[in-house]
């Protein structure tokens, strides 16, 4: 083993210095050339970049339709026009006699046309690793620059960068540093996407950059163009470019995955990821050679090892759930039979008795003949899913039954108005179901059939609806009619959904509201008499006080007390005492109207409030009063007469006063005339 182990390092060490003799040859053959004619030597370098840039665009171009690598297909676009420069500066070098009438200027101002182009696009391509491109584009902008570039060049726009006898001008040696700077802060960028290279790659383009700046540095001090730093800048522009055809063209080609096929490597990791997080694997069933080839997925799902290898059909019998077998086999027979894509669920046992539900779709490849020769698919582990349409099945179940039978109509109104939903209560209170009032407008009308109660209950309705907030209950009292003619009182809660539509709830209040009524009504009135009590008079008498007041009308508040109530009930028992307050309640009932207010005060104390009264009034009432009482009185058979102690008070709306101030003053007022009486009888 240790020997095998020094065998290989000393293989390895042999391999690495055969490579570093070989690159130290090639340069001393370079240099060779040079002793010859520098000119050979520059046309070499030149080519060799040229042929480098020209290879990169035909990569990058070539397979632009299958790789996703903007930055590559940006490169490639630019070093075609980029060596297309370098190639006008070959032949307009010194010596080459192809160009007439330029001197060395032409080439220099070439080359720093072509390393502007070159230095700003590496600062640039990097971008395009989060932005579209468009190649077509690219190539017509690259190609407007370089024309542009050429142009000024070729028409002595351009500055001059080299003048013979003096060497570089001071614009050619300060736009070398600029290139130089503009170089590095492109390797500033692409450190910012070192993740986009594997880490052998990056190190090529980085050192290639800088040699690329080194070169620049170099072709700064040169007087000649066959100069020292003429050759040492030509050095690090053959390595510069070497350094990129180990990045992109030879790695490209020779390891596609390294670099061009990156982003797919990338994409391959996402997607295999994707597919572990959601439960999904792939499948394929070769039908001619019998073979079958599963991602690791379906491994997973059915609780096996992959070393275990695919299972033939009659074995996927002890996974798949006995009561989905038949279902299951009989649906891949017929793909292959009739070559008809599928999709299915069923359920597998695991090994460890667990049971998982699937979701299987499959496709089929056919012949020229039409023969099924290949199946393919995903399945899909929808356990959980399953388990959640099963928790929201029931709970639907729960909630139907819950809804079915509560105790008050249930409404479900969609955002334009139409009932989707009413349940049993619903139409046991109204008698109406949801194909009798589709529509909220065909409910009101048939709710509501008087007109003017209909617009007042969808105004009210609306405005509900406009002032409630999402989720918010608005309670609304209605007396509607249901379908056999009867009047409701319904509360209806309207509550108002995200989605713009309603839950209404109906409650049927009409017995409660009855029972309310009847207990107001025994809250306020007398039982002997069915007249008023005094909380119930009180309380009417004050709000008519009120609307006097308002309306600048006169009223006449009657106090009377029922004369020899004492010796009724000690003659003649109490039971004629309580005849004697019933005719005195119906005295009273016939003289006054129906919209005064009658009232017993007291045992034997009344009061009558008289509405929209005057002086005159007053005593047209005390006149009918007294022929009423003479009318009860002269009937047969009476064992005792009616008489009353009156004393009246009159509210002037002009010099208003409160209902306490004008019942003090008629008691007062009866109380003398009562008096008065006592002394008249003892005399």
């Amino acid at each position: 083993m240790g020997l095998n182990l020094l065998f290989l390092n000393q293989n390895h060490t042999i391999k690495i210095f055969f490579i570093i003799f070989m690159y130290v040859f090639l340069l001393f053959c370079l240099y060779l050339t040079s002793l010859k004619s520098y000119l050979l030597f520059h046309t070499i370098v030149e080519v060799f970049s040229i042929v480098i840039a020209c290879g990169i665009f035909l990569l990058a171009w070539n397979t632009k339709s299958i790789i996703n690598n903007n930055y590559l297909l940006f490169l490639g676009i630019a070093y075609l026009f980029i060596g297309g420069i370098d190639f006008v500066h070959t032949l307009a070098y010194k010596g080459m006699n192809i160009f007439k009438g330029y001197d060395s200027n032409l080439p220099t101002q070439l080359w720093i046309s072509a390393r502007y182009m070159e230095s700003l696009s590496l600062l640039v391509a990097p971008i395009f690793f989060k932005k579209r491109l468009n190649p077509h584009v690219l190539f017509i902008t690259y190609f407007f620059v370089t024309s542009v570039l050429l142009s000024s060049v070729f028409l002595n726009i351009f500055p001059d960068c080299y003048i013979e006898g003096r060497g570089l001008t001071l614009f050619k040696i300060v736009n070398e540093y600029i290139i130089s700077i503009i170089l590095f802060i492109s390797i500033i960028m692409l450190l910012k996407f070192r993740n986009k290279f594997e880490n052998l790659v990056l190190k090529y383009i980085l050192w290639s950059i800088i040699f690329t700046i080194l070169s620049e540095l170099a072709f700064t001090f040169y007087i000649g163009v066959y100069d020292l730093s003429n050759m040492i800048g030509h050095y690090f522009k053959f390595i510069s470019f070497y350094l990129i055809y180990k990045a992109i063209f030879q790695t490209g080609v020779a390891r596609p995955y390294s670099f061009l096929l990156k982003d797919l490597k990338d994409n391959e990791a996402l997607l295999k990821e994707a597919h572990s997080i959601a439960k999904i694997g792939h499948w394929v069933f070769d039908i001619k050679t019998g073979t079958r080839k599963w991602s690791d997925e379906i491994f997973k799902i059915l609780g096996i090892n992959p070393l275990e290898g695919e299972l033939p059909l009659e074995k996927q019998k002890d996974f798949v759930h006995p009561q989905d077998w038949d279902k299951y086999y009989e649906t891949i027979q017929r793909a292959i039979k009739e070559g008809i894509p599928y999709e299915m669920e069923f359920r597998v046992i695991r090994p460890d008795k667990n049971i998982r539900w699937v979701n299987a779709i499959g496709n089929v490849t056919k012949d020229d003949k039409g023969n099924v020769i290949r199946l393919f698919g995903t399945a899909q582990d929808i356990t959980e899913r399953k388990e959640i349409e099963e928790a929201l099945s029931n709970e639907r179940k729960r909630f139907l039954n819950l809804v079915e039978s509560a105790p008050f109509g249930l409404i479900l109104v969609d955002k334009n108005g139409n009932l989707q939903y009413t349940n049993p209560k619903f139409k046991e209170l109204f008698g109406y179901s949801i194909k009798d009032v589709s529509n909220l407008k065909n409910w009101f009308i048939k709710a509501f059939p008087d007109p003017d109660e209909r617009e007042l209950a969808i105004k009210l309705w609306l405005d509900d609806l406009k002032s409630a907030l999402e989720s918010q209950s608005t309670p609304r009292i209605f007396t509607v009619k249901a379908k056999d003619g009867k009047e409701k009182i319904i509360n209806f809660i309207s509550i108002q959904l995200e989605t713009g539509e309603q839950i209404i709830t109906c409650y049927d209040i009409t017995e409660q509201k009855q029972i309310e009524k009847k207990l107001e009504t025994l809250s306020l009135t007398d039982e002997l008499t069915g007249l008023y009590n005094r909380r119930g008079f009180m309380m009417l008498a004050q709000k008519q006080m009120k609307i006097a007041e308002r309306n600048k009308k006169g009223m006449t508040l009657f106090f009377i007390d029922l004369d020899q109530m004492k010796e009724i009930n000690d003659s003649l028992g109490h039971q004629a005492g309580d005849m004697a307050l019933i005719e005195t309640a119906s005295i009273l009932k016939d003289v006054f109207r129906e919209s005064d207010i009658i009232g017993r005060i007291g045992g034997d104390e009344f009061a009558a409030l008289a509405l929209d009264t005057t002086e005159e009034t007053k005593d047209i009432l005390l006149k009918r009063l007294n022929n009423t009482i003479n009318a009860y009185n002269t009937k047969k058979d009476r064992k005792y007469n009616i008489s009353f102690s009156i004393g009246i008070s009159v509210y002037n709306p002009k010099f208003p006063v409160n209902l306490d101030t004008l019942m003090s003053s008629a008691d007062d007022l009866m109380y003398k005339e009562k008096k008065k009486r006592k002394e008249i009888n003892k005399n």
